[in-house]
């Protein structure tokens, strides 16, 4: 099979995952891009996927790559990225035409995002870049990343959803979605619901 570079022609989604450690985020997040993978290989087509991890015990499933030289960012599959406070930010200015997902945004990510974040947040149709930020609960993704999402993945959390109250669009439905999920976790450990910000 010839694969080609993979065109710009997905959504650029923005999808936030949700969930409290042991609710199937990982397995979720690891079949889902094996999915999306296959399915751009079976078009004949290229996919990057990056895995940002805050720990080298994590993703081990995937090869890690530095991403110190230009070529590094050249690969079909997935990889994971352990996150590095001096170079990893850079990083940010040169992922293009691919996914990434930020796994784990509180160990890494504040309040105040990187202004090349926000960019990548903004322009990511333009780069042709789908963006998962996986978080514990609310209060682990920073609001920006509110702002601009397309999905959300809620399994089990009792973050205190009230402190995303000003950037989640129509906050009383996804407050209510997420009680629901967490009644519904009490009989099946992994439940979950997927949310689109146009059902909202």
């Amino acid at each position: 099979m010839n694969l080609q570079t993979t065109n710009n022609s997905r959504a650029a989604k923005c999808t936030i995952v949700l969930g409290f450690n042991g609710t199937g985020k990982t397995t979720y997040l690891r079949n889902t891009l094996m999915a999306l993978w296959a399915q751009a290989h079976n078009r004949g087509e290229r996919l990057k996927i990056l895995v940002v991890t805050p720990d080298d015990a994590e993703w081990t499933m995937f090869e890690e790559n530095r991403l110190l030289t230009p070529d590094d960012f050249l690969w079909d599959g997935i990889m994971r990225h352990i996150w590095n406070d001096q170079h990893t930010p850079d990083i940010l200015e040169y992922f293009k035409n691919g996914i990434i997902v930020f796994d784990d945004c509180r160990c890494y990510f504040k309040d105040n995002l990187d202004p090349r974040i926000t960019e990548l947040l903004i322009r990511r149709r333009q780069r042709a870049v789908d963006v998962f930020a996986v978080g514990h609960g609310f209060t682990t993704v920073p609001p920006k990343f509110f702002t601009y999402y397309s999905d959300a993945v809620l399994f089990k959390t009792v973050d205190n959803i009230d402190r995303r109250k000003d950037c989640i669009t129509n906050f009383d439905y996804f407050k209510r979605k997420q009680a629901e999920v967490n009644e519904r976790s009490k009989r099946a450990a992994h439940y979950h619901i997927r949310i689109k910000n146009t059902d909202i």
